[in-house]
């Protein structure tokens, strides 16, 4: 901590989002794009927290290119004692609190921002992956899943998971599903993130025509978080969704594919068979909301 940044920040009004090690991608990506969108409406120079260690291996702009206004987190512990956390309800920020000089919002939560500043999806979508993932995710998408129509299948198997996750996903589940899409269409391809190699392995003995990656280093390592948003972008770009419940991951692509592409989990009732005769598909899997009818 410097005595410069926090004159930095006290120069003009400032708004800091501030992520927690803990914090996973879904949770931090919501975050800090709601708060920017938040910052740019209320006029504000946006700045924000990444913690990066064991629990959290990338920063920010490792996995998409953008400037970034980072501060460590103890500068902002340091705020705090004059400028209080607040939360992602935003029922807080009236005149009173408008007059502050400095905002700081810590939560795990999508901000609710209400109508007339942008969604942290739309800032998303707005985003572009650094080279190497978008290499990576081009390459994918062209020579294992040929552009057309595919299933995206998205498993969270990982022990840190939450419980509701891991009660109300178990492979069985997507398993069943999975078979049920086929009988619908024979040939419909399928795209796998899964969080472990076992789950990954579960659904490849069932389906050894999946599409996806096994290995992806350690659990939230810089190698798994590269890896997790080429995922991203792969879910994303698909025409259906299967995702675990309870999981932000799921929802972060369905954001990135726009309304067109159902999001559906054991706890919903939408798209429950995929019997439509017209499937939305994908050119440009780093623009997976530009969508067009497969032949």
């Amino acid at each position: 901590m410097t005595w410069t940044e926090i004159s930095r920040l006290l120069v003009g009004p400032s708004l800091v989002a501030v992520t927690k090690e803990h914090h996973g991608l879904g949770n931090r990506v919501r975050v800090v794009l709601g708060a920017h969108a938040l910052a740019d409406s209320e006029r504000r120079r946006f700045y924000f927290t990444w913690p990066v260690g064991r629990s959290f291996g990338a920063r920010l702009d490792e996995l998409w290119t953008l400037p970034t206004r980072l501060i460590a987190p103890i500068v902002s512990k340091t705020l705090s004692l004059r400028y209080p956390y607040r939360d992602s309800s935003l029922r807080w920020l009236d005149d009173r609190v408008r007059s502050e000089r400095v905002l700081q919002i810590r939560t795990p939560h999508a901000l609710d921002v209400g109508t007339g500043v942008d969604s942290w999806q739309d800032r998303l979508r707005a985003l572009t992956p650094t080279d190497e993932i978008r290499d990576v995710i081009l390459r994918t998408f062209a020579e294992e899943l040929g552009g057309g129509a595919y299933v995206g299948v998205m498993v969270r198997a990982h022990p840190v998971s939450h419980a509701a996750t891991l009660e109300r996903s178990p492979i069985g589940w997507f398993v069943e599903r999975m078979r049920a899409i086929r009988r619908i269409w024979p040939d419909m391809k399928f795209f796998v993130s899964a969080d472990t190699p076992d789950a990954f392995d579960a659904l490849k003995t069932e389906f050894p025509d999946i599409c996806g990656r096994r290995e992806k280093g350690l659990y939230n390592s810089a190698d798994a978080l590269r890896a997790a948003v080429v995922d991203l972008y792969l879910l994303g770009s698909s025409t259906h969704l299967l995702g675990a419940h309870y999981s932000s991951f799921p929802e972060m692509a369905q954001a990135l594919g726009g309304p067109k592409l159902d999001l559906e989990t054991s706890v919903n009732a939408r798209s429950a068979l995929l019997e439509s005769s017209t499937l939305s598909i994908v050119i440009n899997p780093l623009r997976p909301f530009e969508r067009g009818v497969a032949s």
